[in-house]
């Protein structure tokens, strides 16, 4: 987790917020530009929901079960948009170079 959202250079936040500074996103833009982006333990109940500003906690299966795509596909962006809409917002947390510290950095 602190890869995905601290240390790589490929972290969410530059992946979904400066897509300049993502490598994967420069190099296929073909691909377009990233809406969404989750990760989550195999182990674990929850996965982390991110869009361009906020993280949410879902459910891992119904990421599990989205196929990984290469291109843009507008019914999983509307998919991955329901899921996100559906959560409380009480479980939204800003999605920033702070989140990782903010939200899951354990004490």
């Amino acid at each position: 987790m602190e890869s995905a959202f601290k240390t790589s250079s490929h972290r969410l936040p530059l992946l979904l917020q400066a897509v300049d500074s993502n490598y994967n996103a420069r190099n296929h833009p073909e691909r377009g530009q990233a809406l969404f982006a989750a990760v989550w333990f195999p182990t674990s109940t929850w996965g982390i929901l991110c869009n361009n500003t906020h993280a949410t906690l879902v459910c891992r299966e119904a990421l599990e079960a989205l196929q990984e795509q290469k291109t843009r596909s507008d019914e999983t962006v509307a998919h991955l948009a329901s899921l996100f809409a559906v959560t409380p917002v009480t479980l939204h947390r800003q999605l920033d170079e702070s989140f990782y510290d903010r939200v899951l950095r354990r004490q």
